[in-house]
């Protein structure tokens, strides 16, 4: 009996086993299936040269008031109007008698009109004046922001009144620009939404003049040419910031550069080292991250990617001077 017992053990071990190595290469191959689900890829950022002689100083706050867009002032006799050159090349004209005190009152005397210009794409993303409307990127055909004063006034153009701004447009020319007035909000990563005339109102209009773009507006402050995407094809995402480890999400910024058009789109939905997105189309891309640790500039930029869904890209950053950095961006 106690023969027979074991035998019978010994048979059903030896089922078992059978059974384990049947059914384990399915088990393996189910594993690496679902472990394939989602594809991940390295986009390596482009060698970034290094100047050592400055860390240990930087803050976000000091990073945008040292590396945003210095506007050109000028003087202005307004009684006769005039024509300037800003920074970027764009030319400003203002007629004749077009100012006055946003109380109505009359200006006489020269006044200083303050010109700034947002066509590169690294001043873009550092001076927060990104082409983004109501949450959807904008092909950009340069954002402006103009301030006329005197003394401590703020003036104004008079009702019917407009100036002109000429932008010239860096590389391809894009078709479809329409006009667009700034609105300030109160975001960090980018004050400014973009408004067209058919849904703010007011009288801007675009022209097309040779390799230029004429914008004309009846108001001072932040105008822009620009257009929204066409069909676009949104993905869904994530990119892992392979870098210092940041204490607060707050201190990193991460964009998205289309190679094809101008578009500077902030990447916001992060959570410290991890992006997750899914309002970028699949359409080639430089990511460009950039952030402060421990008082230290970090940056990198990725080689060109088209985002798919489901993929989770991971990317590098270092330390790096923020001048030559935002070279680098500008030169995209």
């Amino acid at each position: 009996m106690e023969g027979g017992k074991a035998m019978q053990i010994l048979q059903q071990r030896d089922k078992k086993t059978i059974m384990t190595k049947k059914l384990l290469p399915a088990i393996l191959v189910s594993i690496f299936a679902i472990a394939s689900c989602t594809k991940t890829a390295r986009v390596e950022p482009t060698p970034t040269p290094v100047d050592s002689t400055i860390y240990y100083t930087y803050s976000m706050s000091s990073i945008y008031t040292s590396l945003k867009v210095v506007p050109r002032t000028v003087v202005l006799n307004p009684a006769l109007g005039g024509s300037f050159v800003g920074n970027s090349g764009t030319i400003y004209t203002f007629p004749a008698n077009a100012f006055q005190t946003v109380s109505g009152g009359a200006v006489t005397g020269n006044i200083n009109l303050d010109l700034s210009e947002y066509i590169k794409r690294g001043d873009m993303m550092f001076s927060r004046i990104l082409p983004v409307s109501d949450g959807n990127a904008l092909v950009s055909g340069g954002e402006l922001q103009v301030t006329a004063y005197q003394g401590g006034t703020k003036l104004m153009l008079k009702p019917g009144f407009n100036f002109t701004a000429v932008i010239p447009q860096l590389g391809a020319i894009s078709t479809g620009m329409q006009f667009f007035y700034g609105q300030t909000v109160n975001t960090s990563v980018n004050p400014v939404n973009w408004h067209p005339t058919a849904t703010w109102g007011g009288a801007g209009t675009t022209t097309y003049i040779g390799d230029t773009i004429a914008v004309q507006s009846d108001s001072l402050g932040l105008v822009a040419a620009g257009r929204f995407l066409t069909s676009p094809n949104y993905q869904t995402f994530s990119l892992t910031i392979d870098g210092p480890q940041f204490d607060d999400s707050d201190h990193v910024q991460a964009y998205a550069l289309f190679d094809n058009n101008r578009v500077v789109y902030p990447m916001a939905a992060r959570y410290h080292q991890k992006i997750s997105e899914t309002h970028v189309p699949n359409v080639p891309v430089h990511f460009v991250v950039w952030g402060i640790y421990h008082g230290d500039f970090y940056g990198g930029i990725s080689t060109n990617i088209t985002p798919l869904n489901g993929w989770a890209y991971t990317m590098s950053i270092v330390k790096v001077n923020p001048i030559t950095f935002l070279a680098q961006v500008n030169a995209l």
